[in-house]
């Protein structure tokens, strides 16, 4: 159970984490990527369960923070320090992670789908390489975005921490595209629900 952990003597840093050991680095890591999911889950459903503006801010972190999940995967795979201790997990935290990492390797090519692509790369490759720049100034991307957003009132907010409401709409849809497209809107709704998902099952793995 939860209580677990508070069992064990306790441990400084630089025991627990040895400098230069690869598998050390790796749970340090996903630590990080982990605390970033859970405070985004809860952020992303608060702000969703109010209508709150900020949700869409969360939701673009939340898919560059996935996608930076993508590389620990990699690192898994590629390293033998890293590799053994996940061949060393508990049966119950090594099923869990094998199906978050699913997600995130691609598939072996086969006759029918020569070229696949994992949930991450098809989810979250474009919504994140738009979400952590900025469009460039006169890119066709700001234009695409622009011309759909065009018919929307431009508002801006006097109270609140987010005043330029139009920048939040044209941000969504270059993120998103249009989600009041029923597909655009289904994939949105995926990627939090999957989220989700990676979280939990990525807490046994770090227990």
């Amino acid at each position: 159970g939860m209580s677990e952990p508070d069992q064990f003597a306790p441990l400084s840093i630089g025991d627990a984490f040895p400098v230069g050991n690869a598998a050390g680095d790796w749970v340090m890591v996903l630590s990080m990527a982990m605390n970033d999911l859970v405070t985004l889950d809860g952020k992303i459903h608060d702000a969703l369960d109010n209508d709150g503006p900020d949700a869409t801010y969360f939701l673009r972190l939340l898919c560059g923070t996935l996608r930076e999940l993508w590389r620990l995967f990699q690192v898994a795979d590629e390293n033998e320090q890293v590799g053994k201790l996940i061949d060393d997990l508990v049966s119950e935290a090594r099923e869990a992670y094998d199906e978050v990492r699913e997600l995130f390797v691609r598939p072996e090519a086969t006759e029918d789908d020569p070229d696949p692509h994992s949930w991450a790369e098809v989810h979250l490759k474009d919504v994140r390489d738009r979400t952590y720049h900025y469009p460039r100034v006169d890119s066709d991307e700001l234009r695409d975005a622009l011309a759909g957003a065009a018919r929307e009132q431009a508002r801006r907010l006097d109270s609140g921490p987010r005043p330029f409401q139009f920048a939040d709409v044209v941000a969504l849809r270059i993120s998103f595209g249009d989600i009041d497209e029923p597909s655009e809107r289904q994939r949105f709704e995926e990627i939090i629900t999957t989220a989700g998902r990676i979280q939990e099952s990525l807490i046994p793995v770090m227990w």
